[in-house]
Order: C-alpha cells, then sequence, then structure tokens
C-alpha cells in the first residue's frame, strides 16, 4: 500500500487522516508532536522533523535543552538549600520569581512593558480575512526552512548586537503578514490528500498561531524581540517558556497581581507607578488559565484599568481566528459596558462581528455599542447596512432614526449583558455586596474597595 510500506504503518496513517476530522481547527503542541510520531513512524521522516519543530516551539525548549543550558541567569542560586526525600521547600516557586526578577530588569533596560498607545485591531480578525477556502501554504522543505530558522533563532545566545534578536523579529513579522494571505486556512480540508499537501497546511497554521499567540512578547508595546528571546530561555520550572507557567505560580487574580509588584519592585519602576503595575500585569496574564484570566479581567474592570484590557483583547483575539476565546472577548466588552468605557466595548464587539459577520444580532449590538457611546455617525452606517438586509425590522427603524438625530436614550446600553452568565452578581458577591446596591456595577464594586 502506498508507498510500499508495511501494512501496519500505512494503517496507522490511514486510521490518523481518520482522527483529523474531529481534531482542533487549530492544533495544540501536545497534538503536533504526537502526529510527527505517526509520520516518524511511517517513515515519512521530513514531515515529522517539520512538525516536531512546530511542536518545539509552542512548547518552548525541549527537556534535553533545557538540562544542556549553561550561564542561565536563571540557575539555582548558590546556597540554595536542596530537597531530599521530598522537602517542603518549594523550589518552582522560588525558581519562578527569580526568574521573573532578571525579566524585569531586562525588560526595564528595554523600556518594556508599556501601554504607552493603543492597540491595533488584529490582523487575524480583518473583515477580509474571515472567508472561505485556503491556498495551499508551500512546500515541506521551504516551511521546515522557517521552522527550523525560528527554533535557532529563539535557542542560540544573543549577539552583541542582537542579531538574533533581529532575525527572530523579521520571521514573526512575516509570520503575522503570512496570515493575510491564508484565510481561513483550515488543515483538515487536506486530511485525505497527499503528504505533501497535508503537512504542510498543518505545519502552517501551527507557525501562524505561534507568530500570533506570542505577538504581545515580541512587539511593543508590551514587548520586544529581545524580550521575547529571554523569555524563550527562561527554565520550564519557572515561568518557563513564553510566560507559560505563571499559572503555576499564581492561584487567583490576586497572587498575578502580586507577582507584578514584584516585578516593578525588581525593575526599579519610578513614579509611573500604577501605570507599570498595569502593563505587567496584563503581560503576566498571558500565561494563567481560562478561568484565572476571566478574573483578571473582572478585577481590572473594578478598576477601569483601560489599557491592560484592551492588551488583553488585543492578545485574545489576535489568535487564529478558530482559535480566539469568544467568551473572554464578551467578557471584556461587558466589562467595558460596565464602566461606560464603551470604546472598550465597541473594540471587542467588533472582533465579535468580524469573527461573525452574517450574525445580525451581533452587528446590532455594535451599532448599539457605538451610539450609547456618542459615535452617531459609525452607528448610522452599521444600522442602515442591516436594514438594508431586514427592511421590515421596525426596531431598528427606531435605532436609525434616532441615531440621525444624534440621540440614543431610549436604547442605550447601560451595562454588560452580563455573559458567562450572572458575571457582575458574582463580582458583587465576592465583596458581599446585593445586587441591587444603586449605580454602575463596576462604581459599586470600587466604592465597595475603597469604604
Amino acid at each position: 500500500m502506498g508507498k510500499g510500506l508495511p501494512m501496519e504503518t500505512s494503517f496507522d496513517l490511514l486510521l490518523w487522516r481518520g482522527t483529523l476530522a474531529d481534531a482542533p481547527p487549530v492544533p495544540t503542541a501536545r497534538d503536533l508532536a504526537e502526529w510527527a510520531e505517526v509520520l516518524a513512524d511511517a517513515g515519512e521522516d521530513a514531515g515529522a522533523a517539520l512538525l516536531s519543530d512546530v511542536a518545539a516551539l509552542h512548547d518552548g525548549f525541549s527537556p534535553q535543552m533545557i538540562a544542556s543550558r549553561t550561564g542561565s541567569a536563571c540557575a539555582r542560586p548558590a546556597g540554595y538549600p536542596s530537597r531530599p526525600d521530598g522537602a517542603s521547600l518549594d523550589w518552582t516557586l522560588h525558581l519562578g520569581l527569580s526568574e521573573l526578577s532578571e525579566l524585569a530588569r531586562r525588560a526595564a533596560a528595554a523600556g518594556r512593558p508599556r501601554l504607552a498607545r493603543p492597540l491595533l485591531l488584529p490582523l487575524s480578525c480583518r473583515a477580509d480575512n474571515i472567508g472561505t477556502g485556503a491556498l495551499v501554504p508551500g512546500a515541506i522543505g521551504d516551511i521546515a526552512v522557517t521552522a527550523r530558522t525560528l527554533r535557532t533563532a529563539l535557542e542560540s545566545e544573543i549577539g552583541a548586537e542582537g542579531r538574533s534578536s533581529d532575525k527572530l523579529a523579521t520571521l514573526l513579522a512575516s509570520l503575522v503578514e503570512a496570515d493575510r494571505r491564508y484565510p481561513a486556512l483550515d488543515y483538515r480540508a487536506f486530511a485525505q490528500a497527499s503528504l505533501t499537501l497535508l503537512v504542510p497546511a498543518i505545519a502552517m497554521i501551527g507557525l501562524l498561531d505561534f507568530a500570533l499567540s506570542t505577538r504581545d512578547l515580541w512587539s511593543g508595546p508590551l514587548g520586544s524581540p529581545s524580550l521575547f528571546h529571554h523569555v524563550a530561555r527562561q527554565d520550564s520550572a519557572g515561568l518557563g517558556p513564553y510566560l507559560g507557567n505563571v499559572g503555576r505560580l499564581a492561584r487567583n487574580s490576586h497572587d498575578v497581581v502580586d507577582l507584578a509588584r514584584i516585578a516593578c519592585r525588581a525593575a526599579a519602576e519610578g513614579g509611573d507607578g500604577d501605570a507599570a503595575l498595569e502593563a505587567w500585569i496584563a503581560l503576566l496574564s498571558r500565561g494563567c488559565r481560562r478561568e484565572m484570566l476571566y478574573e483578571i479581567v473582572d478585577d481590572l474592570g473594578d478598576q477601569a484599568a483601560h489599557g491592560p484590557l484592551l492588551a488583553i483583547l488585543d492578545r485574545t483575539a489576535s489568535r487564529p481566528a478558530a482559535a480566539i476565546d469568544t467568551d473572554l472577548v464578551r467578557r471584556v466588552r461587558d466589562v467595558g459596558l460596565d464602566n461606560g468605557d464603551y470604546a472598550l466595548a465597541a473594540h471587542a464587539q467588533q472582533v465579535i462581528v468580524r469573527l461573525a459577520p452574517d450574525n445580525r444580532l451581533e452587528g446590532v449590538i455594535l451599532g448599539s455599542i457605538e451610539a450609547s457611546g456618542g459615535e452617531f455617525g459609525r452607528a448610522e452606517a452599521i444600522f442602515r447596512h442591516w436594514l438594508a438586509r431586514t427592511p421590515d425590522d421596525l426596531d431598528l427603524r427606531e435605532r436609525l432614526l434616532d441615531v440621525t438625530r444624534d440621540r440614543f436614550d431610549r436604547f442605550a446600553i447601560p451595562h454588560g449583558y452580563g455573559s458567562p452568565a450572572d458575571r457582575r452578581d458574582t463580582r458583587l458577591n465576592r465583596r458581599g455586596v446585593s445586587p441591587d446596591y444603586p449605580r454602575r456595577s463596576a462604581e459599586r464594586i470600587r466604592a465597595v474597595d475603597v469604604g
């Protein structure tokens, strides 16, 4: 069968192809590693090596690479007590804080992180990038060169002139640009095609996801190429590659805030205290599990922290479309509405609309948010677009009439929609406050916090 491989090997490939229909639209590092093993067992060495390299990028360094590292800024400090017989010393926490302090000093030297300018909506949520159909991204050999070069750039020492970081930035930026050229790339469409088509499609979506999901680490205002390079070299027992192990150190959102304070002290931040703290919270939150990230968003909303909320939104929406956590996007939107921050709410709702451009309800919500924030021109354009599709919609006609008169009091959105369910009440209950307490949710929560 096939290329003359033993029947059981070909059968393994056949089984693998059959599982791809139910695989996630954006494969995880574990998926990539397991699929590389399948290809290796089938004698497809080039394809196996390519997927292994892409998996290694997502996972950070291999255990062997970590073990062979020398001169790490995060090495075990001299005199630190050992842990014989499973002693209670928390080496992971100690190492994580050591890594965080070193990262903070390097970040300060690079002038990062900062929330100095508004972040743009990510390319992967452009209206012209949510289409159907996809081009074959390239040959195995061509994509393998990109993956291997990226891995080499991350694993190499930073030269005196930062050559590795410069190469890293160029490669990652080119992948973000490639995201425009492959709208809605779905490797599963190639499940029954030849491996010369299937493997490059899998590898390309993995590389695109890597570049997009780490963009806040290698580009401003939060990150920089050199900062990303250093983060990649951290030991996986502490903060971990790409700060992916923050969740191992933090139990809840308050612990993440404490880690941010430690980073600010280590970086010797000056009078820009609140802004620096918020920037570090946004950066460190990238390694948190989903539920903890929701909690961080709520807590930042309680403080009306527009900058870090926008940064978290940008990072979330920077993933390939199929991997975007729409529940988190809606949560940021609702926090913005609770605070009367209609600009933030509109940014979040734009992401939702561009992911579901034919959803009338989401489009009308966007128009209503814009109108509630006084952006009557934008709201009018949105309402006219949907009224042309549903000319008998009397409610929409009334909304359009109001915005043409520069008013929207009847339909203004006073607070978030509460998705996920009872979000606002949960935030209040954590503070022992009745949901009937007057004023906006965030205002009454802040009132409780400050006494």
